[in-house]
């Protein structure tokens, strides 16, 4: 990439539009060249210009926005920079530029314009500044960051690179390269190992973790899941005759609560009955009075509305006569009302007519006359205010004219005597940059005799380091024959560790016997479960025996009561039969007639009859009572061996269940113990539990006795590797103290050669020192002046700018206070001019303002004698509001007298109506009354007051109708529910079981349900449970395959992973970045050298051997000698700097060819030697092709780089500008 041409405008101090073109004489014919200038001239902004156009950024100021453009010339309101650049030999144009709006300097930053185009084609690719960057990162190969480190080099970067620890060259090598790519890489790759690594794990964790079952076992399972479902058919079955039982007592007692409810709720319909009977027998009596209702609303109706018409008529014929009366009174004060109305509407006519012929036209000629005046008093006070302000400005400017003539006077006499300070304007500048110079070499000289000291430190640091690192040497080789020995012991004592068997053979012991262990609680749980089952089987089989022989007796016992219930049964038929036969005797006895045939026998002589003889059934009935009562208790005696015996059978059969399954339990821990054998290889009896301790003790000490082994063959390893990797650490110091020794050795000699050279330099510049002070006071005295010590001459140089300084100023105010003077003078004979001119106004006005006053103080007169001093707006507002007052007093009045004239007719025509009216309600009530007292007669009620006694309300009437039908219903409908329910209650006892299941309570059938629902639920989780186990074993069975499969097949995969890992992966990345930058280093180096070889042939540049990043120069014409970078003089330091730098600038610019080449350097600070160095490496760089720009205004440079773009301040303006060669004709 080739810099063609540059354009811009306005840009910091260089205002003006501007271009330079690189391929035109005399750039092309020399490619290197200086851009010089005074400091802050703006050197630098022509850099900055071609940043902007390519970049729309600058290394100093960033990004360029409309909030912010710092770059834009003060005074400007437009800037710009273009640039033509040739990549490969195809020329582009990049151009940028912004404004202010309105084209005003303190207008708003409009957007940026951008535009990226074709030179030859005038083909615009770009107008949008996004597009215009990636389109020249693309051409070019570089964006902003690069393109600053590879073309354009700016100030203070010259030797960042040169003078960085490792660690910042390593961020910098990053920065410039991208290597950053290689550390994400060894991350990602280490992310993915650690996540291949943990997959696999736990892949084979998981083959690890499947167990399955032997065939034996699973045989087992089976037959005992046979056996399981066997028994729960039988508990089903048992489950179901147990829960109907329950379902029949539950209905008992819902039958029972329902019969209840039934016959409480009939009782309570019934008491509600009784309880009304009051307000029932209330609504019986007053029936007849409910008939005679209507003909007594009637006549009431017709009594109270002929009340209520005579009461009304007599109050409207009080109102009519009141209302006659108010109306003659109001008539009379209408009459007098429209009198006053009418002679107030008289004089407001007569007051409007004098108002307007006369008072009117006087306050309109008093106003006039009255503003007239105000006018010309006015005019007069400003008049005679203007000639007070010209008297007092004319007192002033004569006392000013006196104070400046003496200032003046004053001011001629300093200039006279100090006109030999503004010949300092010439000289100062050029004493103080001499005196720069010196302080800057005094500066060097004190900076050379720190050098010197801290060399001489050095030297002796360094030579104390050789002396001490010789001792340590010493001590470290002893150390390390010790560790040597000690070693040696470690490794003996862990091989003969090893001779006791491997920490492999003696884990394959250990799991052996933890596979023996492993079955010890199972061989203590199947002997104790065995134990059990033989002492619950002698418990179960003694308990069973009992209850067989308690059967027996209850089943003998309830036979004997089932003989009485039958005999008592039969005594109670008997005694019914004889209690019905002697019912009948006496219903026929009670027929007999005497001297009338007997129904039965037909005789006429009845004897008993005579002898008045009755038969006594109350003794055979009590008879029949205790018999009943008996068999109650016979019963209730059968219920009770009942419930024993029933429950005793329940029992009998759980026994019974419980030993078959404490058999089953024995049967299948005997099946258990020969498995268990058979794995464990033991011969022990089933229930011999000294034995089964026994072995479990010997297995704990056989554990215990193989894990102290196999600790003290880990701990004699672990020291044998801590103790190896000692030996290798001591070793390790040792090699790198030999290193450093030798290095210590070789840096003593540089820095006492370094030494030399620099106590040689600081003669020669102490020497040069003192001819640049003697030079300095002889051009001081030369000018007149008395030259200070050279340490007071600061001082000295402020008192004379202060001097110079305050001459000029007394100068300035000379000729300012001339121009006042004269300005004083003007002033004066132009305010006596104005003055003679208001005097003349002042006159005219007094009299103009004197003939208005008499004419308004005649008008005056006139006005008060006709009208006085009223205002004509407040008389016209006082007769307005006195004819509106009585205007609406004489309205109101006349309406209300209308109102009452309405009214009087109103209570005319109500009289006539209410007198029709009551006549004919006169009559209504006679008829109404009449023909309610004939109704009354003919009722059952004598009085008016027994009739309404006993007439009830409407109201209470339907209440007590209601309450009747509620009550009749109520009864209907519970007497219904309680037959149904006696009804339920007789079929429910009348089940075939319904004896047998009330010899058993409700409580212990719902516990016998829960014990056998309890067996039916364990036999149901246990086939559960062993459906499950088969099941897994299947499913492990099935998946097991796939599983090693899946492994294998990760294997392949985790072992590539792995390798990589171990070449480039590393947790944070460290691992391939540093690899890379290596390598990217090497390249650098490589670069470099060949820069160097162009430069000077001296020096060569080579990676450290002990620390990968770190710099060492080598020194070609001193044998090779290797130095440290820190070493190199101020001349070394450039030459080497330049050279990285070139080779950053063509290691970055991977893409492109850089031609251009731009140091923004600061050369001021090289001595003449050093300068002279890096001008000829320039030079042998330019030979290579390259255009080279260099910024400087070291005078030197300008000597030896003829071709030169001067920047030049102009004097008090704060701006600069380029030679006339370079401003652009528009």
């Amino acid at each position: 990439m080739r810099i063609l041409s540059l354009s811009f405008s306005n840009l910091n101090s260089l205002k003006g539009e501007w271009k330079i073109d690189f391929s035109a004489s005399p750039f092309a014919e020399n490619g290197l060249f200086a851009i010089t200038g005074p400091t802050g001239a703006g050197k630098t902004t022509i850099l900055d210009a071609i940043c902007l156009a390519l970049y729309h950024k600058t290394p100093r100021l960033g990004g360029i926005s409309t909030s912010s453009n710092e770059i834009m010339t003060r005074g400007t309101a437009e800037c710009s920079a273009e640039v033509e650049f040739e990549v490969k030999g195809k020329a582009y144009r990049a151009f940028w530029s912004q404004r202010r709006s309105r084209g005003k300097v303190d207008g708003n930053l409009q957007a940026a314009t951008v535009e990226l185009a074709e030179v030859d084609s005038e083909k615009v690719l770009a107008t949008q500044v996004k597009k215009k960057d990636e389109l020249i990162n693309s051409i070019t190969g570089l964006d902003f960051s690069r393109f600053t480190k590879s073309m354009m080099l700016s100030q203070g970067q010259f030797a960042a690179f040169l003078n960085a620890d490792a660690n910042d060259r390593a961020g910098l090598l990053e920065e410039l390269t991208g290597t950053e790519i290689y550390g994400q890489i060894s991350e990602k790759v280490h992310e993915h190992y650690s996540a291949s690594k943990q997959k696999l794990a736990e892949l084979k964790a998981k083959a690890e973790g499947v167990e399955l079952l032997s065939e034996e076992d699973k045989q087992a399972l089976i037959d005992e899941q046979t056996e399981l479902q066997t028994n729960q058919k039988q508990q089903q079955a048992q489950v179901a005759e147990w829960q109907t039982h329950l379902e029949w007592w539950i209905s008992d007692t819902k039958n029972q609560q329902q019969w209840q409810q039934a016959s409480e709720n009939n009782q309570l319909a019934l008491d509600k009955q009784k309880s009304a009977s009051i307000q029932l027998h209330r609504l019986a009596q007053s029936e007849p009075a409910e008939k005679l209702r209507t003909p007594y609303q009637l006549w009431k109706e017709a009594q109270t509305r002929f009340d209520s018409l005579v009461k009304e008529l007599t109050l409207t014929e009080q109102l009519h006569q009141k209302t006659a009366a108010e109306k003659v009174d109001l008539g009379s004060t209408v009459t007098q009302l429209k009198q006053r109305f009418d002679r107030i509407k008289v004089e407001s006519k007569s007051l409007e007519v004098l108002i307007n012929d006369s008072v009117q036209p006087l306050d309109t000629a008093i106003e006039q006359l009255t503003q007239q005046s105000q006018e010309k008093q006015q005019q007069l006070t400003q008049v005679n205010t203007r000639l007070q302000d010209g008297s007092n400005k004319q007192q002033r400017l004569e006392a000013s004219l006196t104070e400046l003539t003496s200032k003046l006077a004053v001011l001629n006499s300093y200039v006279e005597t100090h006109q030999s300070d503004l010949n300092l304007e010439r000289y100062l500048g050029q004493w103080k940059t001499q005196v720069s110079y010196i302080l800057q070499q005094d500066k060097e000289v004190s900076s050379l005799v720190d050098k010197i000291e801290k060399a001489n430190k050095i030297v002796a640091t360094l030579l104390e380091n050789v002396s001490q690192k010789e001792a340590e040497l010493t001590q470290v080789q002893s150390t390390l024959n010790n560790e040597t020995e000690v070693t040696k012991n470690a490794e003996l004592v862990f091989k003969q560790q090893q001779e006791k068997g491997t920490e492999t053979e003696l884990t394959e012991q250990i799991n052996a016997l933890n596979t023996r262990h492993h079955y010890r609680v199972e061989l203590n749980h199947t002997n104790n479960e065995f134990l059990r089952a033989e002492k619950e089987q002698q418990t179960l089989s003694e308990a069973q025996k009992a209850q067989s022989e308690t059967i027996l007796k209850l089943e003998a016992q309830r036979a004997d009561l089932v003989i009485a219930c039958k005999q008592q049964d039969q005594q109670i038929l008997d005694l019914t039969t004889l209690i019905e036969q002697e019912d009948d005797l006496v219903k026929y006895r009670a027929l007999l007639e005497k001297d009338h045939d007997c129904p039965l026998c037909g005789s006429t002589h009845h004897p008993l009859l005579e002898k008045a003889q009755t038969l006594d059934i109350n003794v055979t009935i009590q008879r029949k009572k205790a018999a009943e009562q008996k068999r109650v208790e016979i019963v209730e005696q059968g219920q009770l061996v009942r419930e024993k015996l029933d429950s005793l059978k329940v029992k009998q059969d759980h026994t019974q269940t419980q030993l078959t399954q404490w058999q089953q339990t024995a049967k299948m821990t005997k099946q258990q113990w020969s498995s268990l054998m058979e794995v464990t290889q033991l011969t022990l009896a089933l229930g011999n539990t000294n034995g089964i301790t026994q072995f479990i003790t010997e297995c704990e000490a056989s554990l215990l006795t193989l894990s102290e082994q196999i600790k003290q063959l880990r701990q004699a390893d672990e020291k044998c590797r801590v103790q190896q990797t000692q030996l290798q650490q001591v070793q390790h110091r040792l090699d790198t103290l030999t290193k450093d020794l030798n290095y210590d050795r070789q840096s003593h000699q540089v820095a006492t050669q370094q030494l030399q050279d620099d106590n040689q330099k600081l003669v020669q510049l102490q020497q040069h020192q003192t001819e640049l002070n003697q030079q300095l006071i002889t051009e001081i005295e030369q000018t007149g002046f008395t030259a200070p010590e050279f340490t007071q001459i600061q001082s000295w140089f402020v008192q004379k700018e202060q001097d110079l300084q305050q001459i000029q100023q007394q100068v300035k105010n000379r000729q300012a206070l001339l121009q006042q003077q004269q300005q004083v003078q003007s002033d004066q004979v132009h305010l006596a001019e104005q003055l003679e001119e208001l005097n003349s106004q002042q006159q005219v006005s007094q009299t103009e303002v004197q003939r208005l006053a008499s004419e308004l103080e005649q008008h005056q007169q006139k006005r008060v004698e006709l009208f006085g001093t009223q205002e004509i707006k407040t008389a016209r507002s006082v007769m307005t509001d006195k004819l509106s007052v009585s205007e609406k007093t004489y309205d109101a009045e006349q309406q209300k007298l209308h109102v009452l004239v309405q009214a009087l007719a109103a209570l005319d025509g109500k009289l006539n109506s209410l007198k029709e009216n009551h006549v004919s309600s006169e009559k209504l009530s006679i008829e109404r009354s009449d023909l309610w007292k004939e109704a009354l007669v003919q009722s059952p009620f004598e009085t008016l007051e027994l009739f309404q006694a006993a007439l009830i309300s409407e109201e209470d009437r339907q209440q007590l109708l209601s309450l009747k039908t509620e009550i009749q219903q109520a009864i209907e409908r519970t007497g219904a529910l309680l037959e149904s329910a006696q009804q339920v209650k007789e079929q429910h006892y009348q089940e075939p079981k319904a004896v047998e299941w009330q010899l058993m309570t409700k409580e212990t059938v719902e516990t016998e349900l829960a014990q056998v629902k309890f067996q039916s639920e364990t036999l149901v989780k246990r086939e559960g449970e062993i459906a499950q186990a088969l099941r897994s074993d299947g499913e492990r069975k099935l998946n097991q395959k796939s599983l090693f499969d899946e492994i294998e097949s990760y294997q392949f995969e985790y072992d590539d992973i792995q390798y990589l890992h171990s070449l480039i992966g590393s947790q944070k990345g460290d691992k391939f970045r540093k690899f890379a930058q290596g390598l990217t280093l090497e390249n650098l180096v490589y670069l470099a050298n060949k820069q160097l070889t162009r430069l000077h042939g001296r020096y060569e540049l080579k990676r450290k051997a002990s620390d990968g990043l770190e710099l060492q120069v080598l020194d070609t014409w001193q044998g090779d000698v290797v130095r440290d970078t820190k070493t190199l003089s101020g001349g070394e330091s450039f030459l080497v700097s330049l050279a990285l730098a070139l080779a950053l600038s063509d290691l970055v610019s991977h893409k492109t060819s850089i031609d251009s080449l731009f140091l923004d350097e600061g050369f001021g600070t090289l001595d003449s030697e050093t300068l002279d160095m890096a001008l000829d490496a320039l030079d042998n760089l330019n030979a290579s092709g390259k255009m080279i720009g260099v910024i400087s205004h070291i005078e030197a440079m300008k000597e030896r780089i003829p071709v030169q773009i001067k920047v030049t301040k102009r004097s008090g303006l704060g701006v600069s500008e380029l030679e006339n060669q370079y401003k652009k004709v528009s």
